[in-house]
């Protein structure tokens, strides 16, 4: 089915999938439950169940910007910039430009 005749809940899943995708990728791993999984896809997770736990009616917008705001993280490394604050929010700045373009 078309993006343009599906239906809000597909468009949905299909936005978590695609953001699940892309931090499967994630070359670090963490130790969920005993289970060894990729970080940045469990910490995505994690967040999306801590939005719905504050808030049960939580917005489609609210949990995919939940479930995507560390989407590739490990591509551009926190260590290629200074430390200190204005290394970090230049890191941080150049992350949100990625998360546009992805």
């Amino acid at each position: 089915m078309s993006a343009k005749g599906s239906t809000s809940s597909e468009r949905f899943d299909a936005a978590i999938r695609a953001i699940d995708a892309a931090n499967a990728d994630d070359p670090e791993t963490i130790v969920v439950d005993g289970v060894v999984r990729p970080k940045e896809l469990a910490h995505a997770e994690m967040m999306t169940a801590w939005v719905r736990r504050l808030d049960a009616e939580a917005s489609d917008a609210q949990l995919l910007a939940a479930r995507a705001h560390h989407l590739r993280r490990w591509t551009i490394a926190r260590s290629s910039y200074p430390e200190g604050r204005s290394g970090y929010l230049r890191w941080r700045t150049h992350l949100k430009k990625q998360h546009a373009t992805e």
